[in-house]
């Protein structure tokens, strides 16, 4: 690769532009996990453990990638950006967009599979879940879920690939790229294996760190409890 080969420095900022709306997301979805927590904070986060688990990555995992993205900038008079450091940064931009995806998109489908389980209440009192309304309910339920899924897929293989292939660095420095991606991944998803299996314990319910490890690389697998869609 030629050494003089720079990023330009409105390609970094957008990319910060794009690390920082997640790393609020975070935050915010962090607050709304925590706001539900009463008296039982113990229990409750054990038993939410693999979402806490996922925000807290992204939003640890994202920080890192603003830092390695702010310090791929050269400040030099043309305004450009470190090859080599802004493909790390951007590796790692896309690890953490995993993780918040998944976080979210878990919470969102378990929230909505608890609540499709509950009888809707009619002006009169009565309990009215109707077979038609229950199956609408868990076709649409199964649309969001792919639809979520489709977007992790993207996230999490395509778009790595799609940007490491426009990267003006040589094949060998993109395998490099790829497999510190890879790396980064196995880390992130060794500890979500051992958070869901801390979480299915606290659950009553048991099943191996490795199963739940190999399960991370098809995470909407582990999005709640969706047999049909999974």
């Amino acid at each position: 690769m030629d050494t003089n080969t720079s990023i330009a420095l409105n390609v970094s900022r957008a990319r910060l532009t794009v690390i920082g709306f997640m790393l609020t997301i975070d935050i915010f979805a962090l607050g709304i996990f925590l706001s539900k927590v009463d008296q039982h904070v113990s229990l409750q986060i054990l038993t939410g453990l693999s979402v806490f688990y996922a925000l807290v990555a992204g939003l640890c995992v994202g920080t890192l990638a603003a830092i390695l993205m702010l310090i791929s900038e050269r400040f030099d008079p043309l305004g450009n950006s470190d090859v080599c450091l802004f493909a790390f940064a951007e590796m790692t931009m896309f690890v953490a967009i995993v993780q918040t995806i998944s976080g979210i998109s878990r919470g969102i489908i378990v929230l909505f599979h608890a609540n499709l389980a509950e009888p809707a209440v009619n002006a009169l009192g009565a309990l009215s879940a109707s077979a038609d309304l229950l199956t609408a309910g868990e076709a649409f339920r199964n649309l969001i879920f792919w639809l979520i899924a489709l977007t992790w897929i993207f996230l999490a293989y395509v778009a790595p690939l799609w940007s490491l292939s426009r990267l003006p660095v040589t094949r060998h420095q993109k395998y490099l790229f790829a497999g510190y991606y890879l790396l980064l991944s196995c880390a992130v998803f060794a500890l979500a294996a051992h958070a869901l299996h801390i979480e299915l314990l606290a659950r009553g319910q048991s099943t191996g760190v490795m199963q739940l490890f190999l399960q991370n690389f098809w995470a909407p697998s582990l999005w709640g409890d969706l047999p049909e869609a999974v």
